[in-house]
């Protein structure tokens, strides 16, 4: 109950503060889920920008490998 009254304290000295802090939270829990859900191909994300990356390193010239 303690930490309720503290939030609504907050609320009404700063709501834009509260606003934002809860989208950013929500978008964190939502990233997450995401990635977990979509795993492979974010490992097929991972292995195609490495690809990329290697094909611009050879292209210039520099050979890394």
């Amino acid at each position: 109950m303690q930490c309720l009254i503290k939030h609504f304290k907050t609320w009404i000295k700063n709501p834009i503060f509260v606003i934002f802090t809860t989208i950013f939270q929500v978008s964190l829990i939502m990233g997450t889920f995401y990635l977990i859900k979509n795993a492979i191909s974010f490992g097929d994300f991972i292995e195609f920008s490495i690809t990329l990356f290697n094909i611009t390193t050879f292209k210039n010239g520099m050979n890394i490998l």
